[in-house]
């Protein structure tokens, strides 16, 4: 079997191939996977202090076939002699855990994460606060109208099922932190709360226009900038540009596709007519004429842009247009090589009066629709590739769909 031939049956049977293909490497992929043999299991490792743990397991031998069942074994417990370094260990994680963004226990800004439970150790913290009003129980900080520093103690209960101890962690809460910004506002508000209450029996209260030496200014909204308005616009304007010019694009592929495909029906209809014995500029007309006529009887008529340009071409030459400057204008708007083709050999033949003008009408002809063949062919080239995508997508989803519990059966 030569080599274009087995090149033939690869184009036709592609998406076969690609089927089979598919299938061998989800196969390969499962096996690669697979995990072989299962291994004997003699024993299970506990999860943790305080934490269950349950295993599924498959045994043999209890049943006729293997039975699937769920293990749960209990948590590790510590013994008399690990107990109290195991809680030590425990509340140093948990005060290190509550500072959250505090620097030190010396120096408490913001509200501390108290834990209530250390899954690593498998004991449970119950927090108490001797100070609720700079402190709670829960870790909330109450600083904001705090003068100076003050100490206080938080007290940690600690424990599990078999064993329970308390500590006490020295805490000192600090006066709130306040960046710049918010201790120039701070500062503000306390100068007008002392003007209100100066001027508690006035109409009306005077608010300070001034301020650490800045000048201060009030207004009952927020001044408001528009500059996003003229910007959207112009993005906007900028948007339309490329729509348009996209749209344009699109056009000109469509108008140049169709001009392409009814190059040959031209050509053919040219020959027809010239070998009937009329000349180039009577069939011109001709094909003008006919093409009108059909577009006046038909609300729903297509416009053909070839023949538009034809007809342009046609009413220059009856308003007394050179022939030849119409012809090389025609080819010029039309834009594609074929036309511009077509209309030297029009051209020239108004010159200098092709003999052969027939046979070449001819050759071109066969030309034009090979051509139109061969773009047929492409144009279902990229139809098929274009939906070859969403197929192999359909593939790949329908082949997951049926190996995924196998697979999941070897894991």
């Amino acid at each position: 079997m030569d080599r274009e031939k087995i090149k033939g049956l690869t184009k036709k049977y592609k998406l076969q191939i690609i089927c089979v293909a598919g299938g061998v490497v989800l196969f390969v992929l499962a096996q690669i996977l697979q995990p072989g043999k299962a291994e004997s299991i003699h024993e299970i490792e506990r999860a943790g202090y305080g934490n269950k743990k349950t295993e599924s397991l498959y045994v043999d031998g209890l049943e006729d076939d293997t039975v699937q069942m769920n293990i749960s074994v209990q948590p590790r417990k510590y013994s008399d002699d690990e107990i109290d370094d195991a809680m030590r260990r425990c509340m140093e994680s948990a005060v290190e855990e509550a500072l959250g963004d505090n620097p030190s226990t010396s120096e408490i800004y913001y509200d501390m994460k108290l834990p209530d439970r250390s899954s690593e150790y498998g004991f449970k913290l119950v927090w108490t606060s001797d100070d609720r009003d700079v402190i709670t129980s829960a870790g909330t900080v109450k600083n904001a109208e705090l003068g100076e520093a003050r100490e206080t103690i938080l007290h940690v209960a600690v424990s599990n099922e078999d064993y329970k101890n308390e500590y006490a962690v020295p805490v000192t809460v600090m006066p709130q932190k306040l960046t710049d910004s918010e201790r120039r506002a701070k500062g503000l508000i306390e100068m007008i709360e002392d003007a209100d209450e100066k001027a508690a029996t006035a109409p009306k209260v005077e608010l300070p226009e001034n301020y650490e030496g800045r000048s201060i200014r009030y207004t009952d909204s927020k001044d408001r900038s528009y500059n996003f308005i003229w910007i959207f616009g112009i993005v906007l304007a900028l948007l339309f540009f490329l729509r348009d010019r996209e749209n344009e694009k699109t056009e000109q592929k469509k108008r140049d596709k169709q001009m392409q495909m009814d190059y040959p029906e031209i050509v053919s209809r040219l020959l027809i007519f010239v070998g009937a014995g009329m000349s180039v500029r009577t069939a011109w007309n001709t094909i003008a004429d006919d093409y009108e006529n059909k577009r006046k009887a038909d609300d729903k008529f297509e416009i053909r842009y070839a023949y538009e340009e034809l007809c342009r071409a046609n009413n220059r030459l009856k308003t007394g247009t050179p022939e030849g400057a119409v012809y090389r204008d025609f080819g010029r708007q039309c834009r594609l090589k074929q036309y511009m083709k077509l209309a030297s050999l029009l051209e020239q033949n108004r010159r200098s009066g092709v003999a052969n003008m027939k046979s070449l009408l001819q050759l071109e002809m066969m030309e034009a629709w090979e051509e139109r063949r061969n773009l047929a062919l492409r144009q279902g080239e990229e139809a098929s590739t274009k939906l070859l995508i969403p197929l192999i997508m359909m593939l790949v989803i329908v082949m997951v769909i049926i190996k995924t519990p196998a697979i999941m059966g070897f894991i």
